[in-house]
């Protein structure tokens, strides 16, 4: 089933609709039917967008991470210089920043339902959806800026480009729903209505059980989702998976699909820029070749092929991309297999790199041509000529002992006792620093790289274990979550 954003607000808006008629004829706690309804969307429309987060608080860490990364570029070598040093301390943090504010949002979204609390609930709800307005903003703006300019060099503004934006993907609904930050804005902006109105309307705000009753459920729910965000990260996996790498997907099929309906898109108009004026034109495509050489070659540059959205919308699917120690893209070996593999995914290695400085020496020959007596062609004698020393800088990797330890503890035992073929797909790696991690875990399995931000949508786990056959994804596992040999003998027999 495909979910729309306007879907999603009718079901909320339907939902506060019957909850607050339930409300005006059956209780006397709606004073004011408009307020209450309010307070019922607003709360609502919070306990959905926080749940489908709490499915996932690690792709919400992501998220952030992206953007604390596009806030550090954007207040580098500006007046604001002295915030970006704050970002990169602030990522290292990013969990705990996504289980906070998923849980106060579900919190909020709670306290306003039952009105709990109504004149800290309305001041709160209105600092997150003004925090919110600021990120979507800022996403949805980057669009005007050129990707060589920074967000604050106001007078280097163009017209709007989709491809611009420094994140594309707010995260508002998680990866339960992708919403265009143009769509995102605008219903952040709208919301800022509700909540002023909220702000001033506090004593005709409606509230159900008794004071005592509404703490408890506030405090109990909060202890709750915290260990129910834990759980979905830290000891197991999501309990539902919103992203494509899902169980029982065919990995292949999808991704053919989606590679096939954008390479078939056709093109319908460019997107040009005066190469003098700066001017930016969108210009149909059959007008642009028809007076390519008469008019746009040399005073134009194209910026953008415009095409029809794809019948098949692009995921993580598309980008499956797993190289070997030469470079060689080895998904399609992957995919094609047709017995059970194992892939052991780390999106992230902890390491910590050195370097030592080593004297090499290197050897010069002289060469001579020489006349044996008796022989009617010379002989070449090669013989030292010098010995020069160079230095060499060799590094040393040194990995996170933890991380070595979930190998060591969890997976090493399972991969050399299955006899099921392994690859390691490793993150924010280098060849060299794949070649020491190989050494330092001597487990039977061969290793390759992908790019991380692609393992990450893969498995929330570092590492995590998957199970492939005939490029069907079987079953994920996380760290903590391993199945014993049984379990997975008896399911690849």
């Amino acid at each position: 089933m495909t979910f729309t954003f306007s879907g999603v607000l009718i079901g909320v808006a339907i939902v506060a609709l019957v909850l607050t008629l339930c409300l005006k004829f059956t209780t006397d706690r709606a004073k004011n039917f408009f307020i209450s309804l309010l307070q019922n969307f607003c709360g609502i429309l919070f306990l959905f967008s926080g749940w489908v987060k709490a499915v996932d608080p690690m792709g919400t860490a992501f998220k952030m991470e992206q953007y604390f990364a596009e806030f550090q570029a954007t207040f580098e070598g500006t007046a604001f210089d002295f915030l970006s040093g704050l970002f990169p301390i602030m990522s290292t943090y990013s969990i705990a920043f996504s289980v906070v504010m998923i849980v106060l949002e579900i919190v909020i979204g709670l306290m306003l339902v039952i009105g709990a609390r109504p004149k800290l609930a309305s001041w709160i709800f209105l600092f997150l959806i003004v925090f919110f307005t600021i990120l979507t903003g800022f996403t949805y703006l980057t669009g005007y800026v050129p990707t060589t300019s920074n967000f604050f060099s106001f007078s280097e503004w163009t017209s709007y480009t989709e491809s611009n934006m420094r994140v594309t993907d707010c995260g508002c609904f998680g990866d339960f729903l992708k919403i265009k930050p143009k769509v995102s804005f605008m219903k952040d902006v709208f919301l800022l209505l509700p909540a002023l109105i909220l702000i001033f309307k506090t004593k005709d705000m409606h509230q159900l059980f008794t004071r005592k009753a509404r703490n408890i459920i506030v405090l109990t729910s909060t202890v709750g989702l915290i260990w129910y965000c834990l759980s979905n990260f830290s000891w197991d996996l999501p309990h539902m998976d919103f992203r494509p790498f899902r169980e029982g997907v065919s990995i292949r099929d999808k991704r053919q699909l989606e590679i096939d309906a954008v390479e078939n898109l056709p093109i319908i108009a460019m997107l040009v820029e005066h190469n003098e004026t700066k001017e930016q034109t969108e210009v149909p495509f059959d007008v642009y070749m028809k007076n390519f050489a008469s008019t746009y070659k040399g005073a134009y540059s194209v910026l953008e092929q415009i095409t029809p959205e794809p019948t098949v919308k692009p995921t993580k699917l598309s980008e499956f991309v797993v190289t070997d120690s030469d470079g060689y893209d080895v998904a399609d070996d992957i995919l094609n297999n047709p017995d059970y593999e194992l892939l052991v995914i780390s999106y992230q290695v902890p390491y910590n790199v050195r370097y030592e400085t080593l004297t090499a020496q290197d050897t010069v020959y002289a060469m001579d041509t020489i006349m044996v007596q008796g022989d009617d062609k010379p002989t070449v004698v090669k013989s030292i000529s010098e010995i020069k020393d160079r230095e060499v800088r060799r590094p040393i990797y040194t990995f996170d002992a933890g991380y070595l330890k979930d190998y060591a503890k969890k997976m090493a035992g399972l991969i050399n006792d299955s006899k099921i073929p392994t690859r390691a797909i490793l993150g924010g790696l280098d060849p060299l620093g794949t070649k020491a991690l190989r050494n330092e875990l001597g487990i039977n399995m061969s290793y390759y790289e992908a790019d991380d931000l692609l393992l990450k949508t893969m498995i929330r786990s570092n590492p995590g274990l998957i199970l492939m056959k005939d490029g069907m994804l079987i079953r994920k596992w996380h760290k903590e979550k391993l199945p014993s040999l049984d379990e997975l003998n008896k399911m690849t027999k």
